[in-house]
């Protein structure tokens, strides 16, 4: 058996013969709760970053379809050049 269980042993005899909690012990009671709430906060944050996120790409997205530059008439033809013929 190694040292670090066998001291723990001890502890576990102590608090049982004691019948008493240390008060750590008693006060870790609250700090799921106050893990979960943060856990649901970061996860609020990070949907709310995403979704202004997407919003703002396709703002972007809509406003430069719509500013494109209008399509451009075709050049006029060119009159085809003629050769004189040979006198």
């Amino acid at each position: 058996m190694s040292l670090i269980n066998q001291v723990l042993r001890d502890l576990d005899q102590r608090r049982a013969a004691a019948g008493t909690m240390p008060p750590a012990v008693k006060t870790s009671a609250a700090l799921p709760a106050a893990a979960a709430r943060r856990g649901v906060i970061a996860m609020a944050t990070a949907a709310g970053v995403l979704l202004a996120g997407g919003a703002s790409t396709l703002a972007w997205s809509l406003a430069s379809r719509s500013a494109a530059t209008p399509p451009t008439a075709e050049p006029p033809p060119t009159a085809a050049a003629t050769v004189a013929a040979p006198a």
